[in-house]
């Protein structure tokens, strides 16, 4: 038997539709809130929970600022995201780590797409499985509509993201997966994929999706493990904000891009001094990283120190999908300041 709540619930999901149509919703929302509150003060019983729902953000966000009706009577606003990458591997039930990856890559973490997805699984091939999907037009995550609807239901297609060593140089890019896809993809090859040729289109563009599609978001992965996971692996255990730079090499006249930077927790971006807890490079090509990688984090972590930065702690990490040369995995293995992230690595830590 079991227990009725003495709070009766009201939810009301995707509310944006229902304002197109009726805008004075807030409103008796409003007073139903501020009835239940004055009877409570009075010895009533409690009154009903409202649970608003909404994807369009702007709109929900609109809902608790400035005048509106609703505004300061919220007690918990909550923004659900998407799975990170573990949590999405989870959730589509995919054994191949580099899968999984490749899935995350055009998809990202939206749990919405699964259901929709054509069979085969992604681990039976994944071009097979790309061709049926993304690159099928009669299926719902086809990326050419997916696109239009995203960008027309005020969805955040894109994100400015901050360098975490200097932020003079933003970098700006696409966020939404989907979106990515179909701008470097299907559009190019619109009339191809209409007319069945989605193998054909798949196979002409692999150059294109591992060099600006995989390894852009390999680059993403490794700097959610940085924040999420590597705490357990670095010897100052959790870091401080996470991000990329670029390293000035006045000697030989040119800057150094760090795929991944991360200062020590407590410590500020910009700041002139502050402590480096590591510094990576992060490549999704199908060679395997050696020690020249290392050596040019090594010469970068130079640079740093020259410029005045605390680099006495500073972890190196290489991240790779396809593993590393013996060259580098054996030295590496006995050095304290050299990680080596693989996927196994990456997704099962």
């Amino acid at each position: 038997m079991t227990a009725r709540s003495p709070h009766p619930l009201l939810v009301i999901d995707e509310l944006p539709y229902l304002l197109q149509h009726s805008p004075e919703i807030p409103g008796p929302l409003q007073q139903l809130y501020d009835e239940q509150q004055r009877g409570a003060r009075h010895g009533a019983g409690p009154g009903p929970r409202l649970i608003l729902c909404g994807s369009a953000m702007g709109v929900m966000h609109e809902l608790l600022s400035g005048t509106k009706p609703l505004r300061g009577r919220a007690v918990v606003d909550l923004r659900l995201g998407p799975f990170d990458y573990r949590g999405s591997r989870a959730f589509w039930q995919i054994e191949d780590p580099l899968t999984a990856l490749k899935v995350h890559a055009v998809l990202g973490g939206a749990p919405g797409y699964r259901p929709v997805a054509a069979r085969p699984h992604p681990d039976d091939g994944f071009d097979t499985w790309l061709a049926m999907t993304l690159l099928e037009p009669g299926r719902a995550v086809y990326s050419h509509t997916e696109t239009e609807y995203l960008l027309r239901e005020d969805h955040p297609a894109h994100a400015v993201l901050r360098h975490a060593h200097r932020a003079r140089h933003p970098i700006i890019t696409l966020a939404d997966p989907v979106i990515r896809f179909n701008q470097l993809i299907t559009l190019p090859q619109a009339a191809a994929v209409e007319q069945g040729f989605a193998e054909q289109v798949g196979q002409q563009a692999a150059p294109t999706f591992n060099s600006k599609i995989l390894g852009p978001r390999f680059e993403d992965l490794a700097r959610d493990f940085t924040r999420r996971y590597a705490h357990t692996l670095l010897p100052g255990g959790l870091p401080g904000p996470v991000g990329t730079t670029e390293v000035a090499d006045q000697a030989a006249r040119t800057r150094h891009e760090v795929d991944v930077i991360a200062l020590a927790a407590g410590e500020r971006p910009q700041a002139p001094r502050a402590k480096i807890a590591l510094l990576g490079e992060a490549k999704a090509t199908a060679a395997r990283r050696g020690t020249g990688d290392l050596q040019r984090l090594e010469h970068i972590r130079g640079l740093l120190a020259e410029q005045g930065y605390d680099t006495g702690g500073t972890t190196l990490t290489l991240y790779s999908p396809h593993g590393f040369h013996p060259d580098l995995a054996g030295p590496a293995a006995r050095r304290d300041d050299v990680l080596l992230v693989d996927l196994p690595a990456l997704y099962d830590g």
